[in-house]
């Protein structure tokens, strides 16, 4: 008899931390449902590791789910490395489980020592009380020298006539090539 009411005290432990567990397992659950959540889908502009060059802007679009509940008055805010701007990005309302894309214009540095060089700068979305929460988002490029300008047509100047110099400076380069690669194979001779 002794053994039987030892077991069933020890039964009741064991159904008492059975309960707790499962009631802290749905509150936490419960608590992840009111969590704000953003999860990082693709991007859908400028992939890592594109190839930008210094002084231009581009536009970086990344897609993006909202795993937690209906986001209303959030932002997007700089985190970490170059951002070009302190400003936060104010996001439209996001209801919960909707995919939804965020877009900034960002301007590529120009003050690099040495091209090409690794650009890596950190976008966080905020709360509206400031609290960060959700996936890193990342604009990861390379920059490379600043574009070199064009010819732009001249005032009565058609565009085909800036087609046709620099297609006429094109094969002005081949030609010298061509001729320094005779001149060297002559010399090889």
């Amino acid at each position: 008899r002794n053994r039987l009411s030892s077991v069933g005290s020890s039964c009741q432990v064991v159904s008492a931390n059975v309960s707790a567990a499962l009631s802290a397992a749905l509150d936490e659950l419960e608590t992840d449902k009111l969590r704000l959540g953003a999860e990082f889908v693709s991007d859908v502009t400028i992939p890592d590791g594109m190839r930008i060059p210094a002084g231009s802007t581009v536009c970086k679009i990344w897609r993006v789910r909202n795993t937690g509940p209906k986001m209303t008055g959030c932002t997007l805010v700089p985190h970490s490395g170059p951002q070009g701007t302190t400003s936060p990005l104010e996001l439209p309302t996001v209801e919960s489980g909707d995919v939804f894309h965020v877009a900034i214009d960002y301007p590529v540095p120009s003050n690099f020592s040495a091209y090409p060089c690794r650009l890596r700068s950190a976008w966080r979305f905020a709360s509206p009380d400031g609290s960060l929460f959700g996936h890193i988002l990342w604009v990861d490029i390379v920059v490379t020298e600043p574009a070199h300008e064009q010819p732009q047509p001249v005032a009565g100047q058609s565009t085909d006539s800036v087609e046709q110099q620099q297609q006429q400076q094109q094969q002005q380069q081949q030609q010298q090539q061509q001729q320094q690669e005779e001149q060297q194979q002559q010399q090889q001779q």
